[in-house]
């Protein structure tokens, strides 16, 4: 039986400590570098947002993951203002996405914990057990610092 690979999505800062289960990796061997899973959690995103389309933006701005990031000067960032009648689907693209990923691994911007052991090294082998759990550690930004 392949091994599954449970993976969260967690937001450290938040009021409410939001915790909420993302996927599961099915994989073809017990290990998988950090670049790998990153690779494998985007794709699987950016999937799942061109297959809804978008169909109701409001609803998928909310649900998104910290993956694809949200800005006001993209058309991604449109989303987060939806008005009626306005909206325009886009479809992500997924080399585009995993590379702000990558970027946003490197900047900080999220942890990549696995079984409570946070991975520093994008190339670190991480062997999986049937128990194993990444958590994609969302890290809210401090106002004014």
């Amino acid at each position: 039986m392949p091994p599954v690979l449970k993976i969260v999505d967690e937001c450290f800062g938040a009021a409410t400590g939001e915790r909420r289960p993302a996927l599961e990796l099915r994989l073809a061997t017990k290990r998988i570098t950090a670049r790998e899973l990153i690779r494998r959690r985007v794709a699987d995103e950016v999937s799942v947002a061109n297959r809804k389309r978008i169909k109701v933006a409001a609803d998928h701005a909310r649900a998104r993951s910290f993956l694809i990031p949200l800005h006001d000067d993209t058309p991604e960032g449109g989303l987060a203002s939806f008005h009626a009648g306005s909206f325009r689907a886009h479809r992500f693209d997924e080399a585009i996405e995993y590379k702000r990923a990558i970027d946003a691994f490197g900047r900080n911007q999220f942890v990549l914990l696995v079984d409570e052991r946070q991975v520093s090294d994008l190339d670190e082998a991480i062997v999986v057990t049937p128990e194993s759990e990444a958590v994609f550690l969302y890290l809210t930004p401090l106002i004014g610092g």
